[in-house]
């Protein structure tokens, strides 16, 4: 079973599509190839890059590699803004006085209103005084 460890992007050459890693906890550096970076040619570390990754045994090359690289900030940045996502469609409870249609007298009404962009939403439960 994979180990996950954070560490520290070193070397990296564009040219050949891989890297090296300098691990948290001390040790050697692990390679990183650029398809452990997920899909695509264009993918890369940058020397400092702060990564979490499994550390794989390849028995092939008789060597320890890193697999399934995630960069922590790019990680941090996309968990911001899947938080402000979310907030934006917050549930916010809401008190609205009506007069119900006929009726002269007002109703209390307790409301959540789910605010999402340009739209307001509102599911109201009546009861009566």
């Amino acid at each position: 079973m994979p180990k996950i460890k954070t560490g520290t992007a070193l070397r990296w050459r564009d040219d050949r599509g891989f890297g090296f890693i300098k691990p948290d906890d001390g040790g050697d550096d692990i390679f990183v190839h650029r398809n452990s970076l997920g899909e695509g040619r264009d993918q890369r570390l940058e020397e400092g890059d702060r990564v979490e990754y499994e550390e794989c045994f390849d028995d092939r090359k008789g060597k320890t590699n890193a697999e399934n690289v995630v960069d922590l900030k790019e990680a941090e940045a996309a968990a911001e803004e899947a938080e402000a996502e979310a907030d934006a469609n917050v549930m916010t409870p809401v008190t609205v006085t009506a007069a119900a249609a006929g009726h002269t007298s007002r109703h209390l009404v307790d409301a959540m209103a789910v605010m999402t962009p340009g739209v307001v939403a509102v599911a109201a439960a009546a009861a009566r005084w």
